[in-house]
């Protein structure tokens, strides 16, 4: 998972991308292939939102220092968190 927040005017923009990396792939079975995860679950401090085919949600959310961000994909892949903070 990889985040981002910015201030867009009164309000915060998050953005998530949610990927799956795969070690062990390719040709040479050296590589790493990373795909993006459709249908995830994403929370942003109580806000749920669902990634489409590209993995990535993007929300517009009140300004506030920090936010907590979950991630679930099904039985799967390991749910993840973090915390987002935006500048200014």
């Amino acid at each position: 998972m990889r985040t981002i927040g910015r201030r867009r005017g009164t309000r915060a923009r998050v953005i998530v991308y949610v990927t799956a990396s795969i070690g062990g792939a390719g040709m040479n079975e050296l590589g790493r292939n990373v795909r993006p995860i459709e249908h995830a679950t994403v929370v942003i401090d109580g806000t749920r939102l669902t990634t489409g085919a590209g993995g990535t949600v993007t929300a517009l959310l009140p300004i506030a220092r920090r936010y907590r961000v979950r991630v679930s994909a099904g039985e799967t892949f390991a749910p993840a968190q973090t915390t987002v903070g935006i500048a200014g």
